[in-house]
């Protein structure tokens, strides 16, 4: 009978043995059991770009690795008759074209042999990466009538080693192992494309369209990026900006919609990724053109003063809001267009906000300070007017121009020059001291002042010598018929002094 021992030794044969000879996949331990390989069929994640799938994938689960019992084994006598096993081993090998950059695909190919050199067809190998014990599938394939098995992929990181495992054709067979093979390959670079309209209506929205790709080059067509990017814009030649961040699709594009108020320039910078170079578009400027229409005003015509434009409007229409005199409205009043002795006091003012289409074309924000009984009248006005489109040049309230002496209140000579139009000044007749003008009250208001001359008995015509004699559409007016005197006329106020002072109104009361 033979002994336990005797029995043991054949099975040694069973250890994972490498395919170029050199030793198991895993060192034994230090009481002779088999050490298991790298975790075998474990999924590895997609790199970027994603793993093709096999050509010919086999069962998702690898056979198991086969083991040997840990019972203490004695030593032999004699040369197992399985260790002459070892001279009949296959070998597997695994090769790699080289991908020139990390965007286009490499092709592992494993081949299998029998120790006679002949192909072994039909056989599952198992591709992995990583190094070390720290391996990681990457694909599960049946090799083909020369032996082959190949997989197209691209690399995860520049530097990627592979491997493949030639796994046991029947139960009680060694699984081996080919040498490992590193692959490099370099990111490649990126095109970043922008494409934008040329101009937009202030207040309308545009669509900037934005794509990126790896670069085309002999090799093919590049490869969508699906990237984060950022669209940064630019005023002037001023610096570049973040206005929005885009997270591209699959397919490596993207678009960004909203409305422009100013004209400026846009870019789209890609940052570096997992196998790409980072890029930025070419700039592209968008003009931002004026919903309204523009005043060209006739040859030979003075100019106003020049003041900062009043900010854009971004409520629809004339906007009115009421509101009572705040501290900060009442701080910059006192003193200036409001004093001790004035026929109205805080209680009795209130402020309008209300847009207007200015001389540029576009819609601005504005604000009257106006008597409280006849804040109705002043919204039927400047409603009316906004919706004929009548331009204004400019809405400031009077204290905007400084205190003058000269008329105990805020300087109406400047706001004339400045073209402004405004309602409450508590300051005297221009040309008469110490007779309180209309405007004291907060019932009259003064329009596109400039073009609209007053005449006085001292200084003749004020604030230039050029307009008196003219009317200019609806901007000059010199008739009850003129579309500005209707508007007035309708919303309650009165042509108090006709073409004397065209620019005046007054609330009838």
């Amino acid at each position: 009978m033979r002994s336990t021992r005797a029995r043991a030794l054949p099975v040694l044969s069973l250890l994972l043995v490498g395919a170029l000879g050199t030793g198991p996949l895993a060192p034994a331990s230090a009481d002779d059991s088999p050490v298991p390989v790298s975790p075998v069929g474990t999924p590895a994640p997609s790199a970027p770009g994603g793993e093709p799938t096999p050509s010919t994938p086999t069962a998702s689960t690898a056979p198991a690795v086969p083991t040997v019992p840990t019972a203490p084994l004695a030593a032999p006598t004699a040369p197992p008759a399985a260790a002459t096993a070892t001279a009949a081993r296959p070998t597997i090998t695994l090769g790699a074209t080289a991908p020139g950059r990390m965007d286009r695909p490499t092709t592992l190919t494993a081949t299998a042999r029998d120790a006679g050199g002949r192909p072994l067809p039909g056989r599952t190998v198992q591709l992995e990466r990583g190094g070390g014990r720290l391996w990681t599938r990457v694909g599960t394939l049946t090799t083909v009538a020369d032996g082959t098995a190949t997989l197209p992929t691209r690399l995860p990181t520049p530097s990627t080693t592979y491997r493949a495992i030639l796994m046991p054709a029947a139960a009680g067979d060694v699984a081996y192992a080919s040498a490992p093979r590193t692959v490099t390959a370099p990111p490649a670079p990126t095109t970043t494309t922008l494409t934008a309209p040329a101009s937009v209506v202030d207040e309308r929205t545009v669509r900037l369209d934005i794509a990126s790709s790896t670069t085309a080059d002999g090799a093919g067509a590049g490869v969508a990026v699906p990237a984060r990017v950022t669209v940064e814009r630019r005023l002037g030649n001023g610096a570049w900006t973040p206005a929005a961040t885009v997270q591209l699709s699959t397919a490596g594009t993207g678009s960004f919609t909203f409305a422009p108020r100013v004209t400026a320039s846009y870019r789209v910078t890609t940052p570096a990724g997992a196998f790409w170079t980072g890029s930025v578009s070419s700039p592209r400027t968008i003009t931002n053109l004026p919903p309204g229409t523009v005043v060209h005003l006739p040859a030979g015509s003075p100019q106003p003063r020049s003041m900062a434009a009043q900010p854009r409007a971004t409520t629809a229409g004339v906007g009115a809001v009421v509101g009572a005199i705040s501290s900060a409205q009442w701080a910059r009043m006192s003193g200036i267009s409001w004093h001790s002795g004035c026929p109205v006091g805080r209680s009795g003012l209130r402020t309008v906000d209300v847009n207007y289409w200015a001389f540029d074309g576009y819609r601005r924000r504005g604000r009257l300070v106006v008597n409280a009984r006849a804040v109705k009248q002043y919204v039927a006005a400047f409603t009316g007017l906004y919706n004929a489109r009548v331009p204004i040049r400019r809405i400031y309230p009077s204290e905007t121009f400084g205190y003058a002496k000269a008329s105990h209140g805020a300087n109406d000579y400047l706001a004339m020059q400045s073209d402004n139009t405004s309602a409450f000044n508590c300051r005297w007749v221009t040309g008469r001291p110490g007779v309180n003008s209309p405007h004291s009250t907060g019932y009259a208001v003064d329009i596109n002042t400039f073009e609209n001359p007053y005449h006085t008995v001292k200084d003749g015509w004020l604030p230039n010598t050029w307009w008196p004699a003219r009317s200019f559409g609806l901007i000059a007016w010199r008739s009850q018929s003129a579309v500005v005197v209707s508007i007035m006329r309708r919303s309650g106020f009165a042509w108090t002094y006709g073409t004397q002072d065209s620019q005046h109104f007054d609330v009838r009361r």
